[in-house]
């Protein structure tokens, strides 16, 4: 929807419109892309128990917006990319019972939900209350493989303006004041590429910090550059002991802010893949090949 350039903010070609509480968007990027966001109110009471009974929990995320979403799609290649709060919370929902009997975890999990297991009457301890998801987000005709030269950095600097850029909360829950659990995306799309950023974040106050962040990123191709995505995948995590010992300071209030904390938190763990996709000029071609053949 906006354009940045600098300081100042301009309006890009997109279009958008609003219709009960409901926000879509819709940009055309380079390379045969098309991005389509949308954002919508809070679940409802109603709306919530049903995804309860979906996904087969007895708890949510107090703040779960289930009508916010971003998808990407390649349409020379039919590839798509999606990303939304449901297969955020099915992921969770997964491995919410078959995460690591660690004594560590199972603290985090207690301290941050001692209201609500108290409310609930549950005394699972190896169930994740903090909603921590290992969602990557979801995609369809694309062939990962491992490994690749990873993210452009060179695209990524270049001083090329922001054509569109969005982000929003999936989810969020203050984790009945004992922390934050915050699930988030956001997009840019610049002239030869676009960067999708998926991240969740995790701060159970006095016990825990966790970062889980999913970067794409989409070369558009052209001039000899085959069109591919890169997915890298990053997990940082401390426990608040650990933290303390290497002389930082115990005050949660410092730890508000995932950008500044992903400077020093440790990497726990790193994947990359990568997904070429077929071209414009490719697909004419096959297409004009098919013909011929067809013909002959």
């Amino acid at each position: 929807m906006f354009e940045k350039k600098g300081s100042a903010v301009c309006v890009a070609p997109a279009y958008a419109f609003m219709s009960a509480l409901r926000f879509e968007e819709t940009y055309a990027a380079g390379g045969g892309w098309h991005l389509h966001a949308t954002r919508g109110a809070i679940l409802d009471t109603e709306q919530r128990q049903q995804w309860q009974e979906d996904l087969d929990v007895c708890a949510l995320p107090s703040m779960l917006f289930g009508a916010t979403t971003l998808s990407l799609r390649h349409a020379p290649s039919g590839a798509c990319f999606r990303f939304d709060a449901r297969g955020a919370l099915t992921r969770w929902a997964q491995d919410k019972e078959q995460a690591p009997a660690k004594v560590a975890l199972a603290a985090a999990w207690a301290a941050a939900r001692s209201e609500t297991i108290a409310r609930l009457g549950t005394v699972s301890e190896d169930y994740d209350w903090t909603f921590s998801t290992r969602y990557v987000g979801e995609s369809e005709g694309a062939r990962w493989e491992a490994g690749g030269p990873g993210l452009d950095k060179a695209l990524l600097t270049a001083r090329d303006p922001i054509l569109f850029y969005q982000e929003a909360v999936l989810y969020e829950d203050e984790l009945d004041d004992n922390g934050v659990s915050v699930a988030s995306v956001k997009v840019r799309v610049m002239p030869s590429c676009w960067l999708v950023l998926f991240r969740f974040w995790l701060r159970v106050d006095h016990v825990l910090l966790r970062l889980r962040e999913t970067r794409l990123m989409a070369i558009f191709g052209g001039g000899g550059v085959t069109p591919r995505v890169v997915r890298e995948v990053s997990e940082r995590e401390q426990t608040w002991e650990e933290m303390v010992a290497q002389g930082r300071s115990p005050n949660p209030i410092l730890y508000r802010d995932a950008d500044e904390v992903a400077q020093w938190l440790p990497l726990t763990a790193k994947t990359l893949e990568q997904a070429t996709l077929s071209s414009e000029e490719e697909v004419v071609a096959g297409a004009a090949a098919d013909v011929e053949g067809a013909m002959s």
